[in-house]
């Protein structure tokens, strides 16, 4: 009869980065072993042999707000929520801030038990038993695009990263343009298709199929504006005149 028992833990964790706007990632890393095994003679021509196991892994990654800056992304002007405090990455090559902040949870559990009975007649040996594994397993991964995301500007347009940013900035007053044209002529083929269903020359189905074209012009204007937006307060970031506020 013996048992055993094993445990490791690997935890690293930094205590700042670089720059208040990037993320430390805290890694969390412990095992536990457990066995027992138990070998019984039963009797002069029997033996039976019992060994059941437990193991426990668990690898976490998780992002860290070491600075304290909060909700950032608000302060810049990106909408809408964030799982966790902290800064979308912004990727320039020489120049980026920010942390896409790539997370991983996951946790194993396997429980095992192996049942060995053995029987001997003159001069044979006979076996008979059976094992029973189950595997329990919890894990999450935040995708390469990380839980804050990230915007890239890898020079694919300009052959420098912060030249195509700067040609974002300037394409972002374009889309806008072209949104608020677009936006007009659905509100215009709405105010059409009412008249002629009035007229009796067209279905509810037109008046239908014109109004979901002006909701999705709609939210492409809504876009657009925002995208103008954040490209004036990323580079207000970038250039030092806006600082990410604390929360």
């Amino acid at each position: 009869m013996f048992a055993r028992y094993s445990y490791q833990n690997y935890k690293s964790e930094p205590d700042r980065a670089p720059f208040e706007n990037e993320l430390n990632t805290t890694n969390d890393s412990p095992f536990l072993g457990l066995a027992g095994n138990w070998n019984r003679i039963i009797s002069k021509n029997s033996l039976n042999e019992l060994l059941v196991g437990f193991t426990h892994v668990k690898f976490q990654t998780i992002p860290t707000d070491w600075a304290g800056i909060g909700n950032a992304n608000a302060t810049i002007g990106i909408p809408g929520g964030q799982p966790i405090p902290g800064l979308s990455l912004f990727d320039i090559p020489n120049a980026g801030f920010g942390s896409a902040a790539t997370s991983e949870f996951n946790d194993i559990k396997s429980y095992q038990v192996n049942e060995k009975f053995s029987l001997f007649k003159g001069r044979h040996q006979f076996k008979f038993g059976g094992r029973w594994l189950y595997q329990q397993q919890g894990f999450s991964y935040s995708g390469n695009e990380g839980t804050l995301g990230h915007f890239d500007y890898n020079g694919s347009f300009t052959g420098f990263g912060f030249s195509d940013f700067l040609l974002d900035q300037a394409s972002a007053k374009e889309q806008l343009a072209a949104a608020e044209a677009q936006f007009a002529a659905a509100t215009q083929a709405v105010d059409v298709a009412q008249q002629r269903y009035r007229a009796g020359a067209s279905s509810l189905i037109e008046i239908t199929q014109a109004r979901a074209t002006q909701t999705q012009a709609a939210s492409a204007l809504a876009t657009a504006k925002n995208n103008l937006a954040l490209q004036g307060t990323v580079m207000a970031y970038y250039t030092g005149e806006l600082k990410a506020e604390s929360r």
